[in-house]
């Protein structure tokens, strides 16, 4: 049965410790309480014959920290972003998922290369080593174990499977000890389980088992007309899921930018571009061109200096007398004045550029540590549990 640790009561406020039942009474004001996070995960369990899935314990400053840094993370970020943006939600969602655990085997055949060589003579009596390719058919049978975890629900497609695609399943935690906040929401399975082997089981085992054939192929000479035969899928286990994930939206300068961040604290995703300053991003965008004009003038400079020089060497082997004084001393003199004369005025103008933006950035992330360092906290920071 899930488990709610440090529930509270809602008339008088005591922490009554860890709850697992759907119903009780609070031992110091005697209030009755229903406690609906549980009744909700009991119904899917239930209805679904959910086994396990991903608790939520994530850290209240993890989640912090993904707030911050995405409010900061754009160079033009508004200077008031901190100040002035705040939290307006956390849900903490369970969202239904499958796991499957298949092995398939698949046949091959194909045909592979022989490569022989020999020596021949040509007609002046020189010799050269040709290849000869003796093509055979070949073939064998492959077996490859595949499992992922798939949405239980499509509107979820994309957070499942940047969250959990690669989620190892020895961490799941056993559905009748998983710990789960007071408040929660549970969204429904809408995907058919039959639904799985079409679309997402079989897909996974032929390419498994394509990549498992090409991994016997190699170290030969070579090979051709790769064809590879489906054959029987055996199920291993398969089951279903609840997968806690922290639902956030901030909200700045009446715009709302959601995020989800995994159970476990390790993944998020964020829904939306980061703010922006407008007159701050005009101002980036035209020093990053600047550096970037510099940076191209510097390095035009450096193949003329280049030219001048292979035209100077060119025109000592290869001209006559004359040409060679005229047109070498030409060359090195032009080489000359732009490694001497040139380069040092582009090198300043791109060493300001650089500085420039650096000055930039600094400025723009002082505001940030500023407003950390003063003690400062992102509004709306309680519903994080800080």
């Amino acid at each position: 049965m899930p488990v709610v640790k440090n529930y509270s009561c809602e008339n008088c406020g005591a922490v009554l410790g860890n709850i697992n039942s759907v119903s009780g009474q609070c031992e110091y004001c005697g209030t009755a309480f229903t406690v609906e996070s549980i009744r909700n995960c009991q119904e899917i369990f239930s209805n679904e014959g959910v086994t396990s899935g991903v608790p939520f314990n994530a850290q209240p400053q993890t989640l912090y920290k993904y707030v911050r840094d995405f409010l900061t993370s754009n160079p033009a970020a508004p200077s008031d972003v901190l100040e002035s943006a705040r939290i307006t939600s956390c849900k903490c969602v369970c969202l239904p998922a499958y796991y499957y655990c298949y092995t398939g085997e698949s046949a091959f055949t194909c045909q592979t290369a022989n490569n022989v060589k020999r020596t021949v003579n040509d007609s002046s009596g020189n010799s050269r080593t040709v290849t000869d390719t003796n093509w055979t058919p070949f073939g064998g049978n492959v077996y490859a174990t595949v499992e992922g975890i798939v949405s239980g629900n499509s509107d979820y497609d994309n957070v499942i499977d940047n969250m959990y695609k690669d989620y190892h399943i020895n961490t799941l935690v056993d559905a009748e000890s998983l710990e789960i906040p007071a408040t929660i929401e549970v969204v429904k399975f809408t995907r058919p389980a039959n639904e799985l082997l079409g679309k997402y089981i079989r897909p996974n085992v032929e390419e498994s088992c394509v990549r498992m054939a090409k991994g016997q192929l190699q170290g030969m000479d070579g090979y051709r007309n790769l064809s590879v035969i489906p054959g029987k899928i055996t199920k291993e286990r398969d089951e279903k899921l609840i997968m806690g994930i922290y639902n956030v939206n901030v909200e700045y300068n009446g715009n709302n930018y959601p995020m989800y961040i995994s159970g476990d604290g390790n993944k998020v995703i964020y829904q939306s571009s980061s703010p922006v300053d407008a007159q701050k991003e005009t101002a980036l965008n035209s020093l990053k061109k600047v550096l970037a004009d510099a940076d191209s003038a510097l390095s035009s400079n450096k193949t003329l200096t280049t030219v001048a020089f292979i035209a100077a060497v060119i025109c000592f082997l290869f001209m006559p007398v004359a040409l060679k004084i005229i047109g070498g001393i030409g060359g090195i003199a032009g080489g000359v004045f732009l490694m001497v004369k040139k380069k040092p005025l582009l090198q300043a103008a791109r060493d300001e550029a650089d500085n420039n933006l650096n000055n930039f950035n600094n400025t723009q992330q002082e505001v940030f540590r500023s407003f950390d360092a003063n003690g400062s906290i992102i509004q709306g920071h309680e519903l994080l549990g800080i």
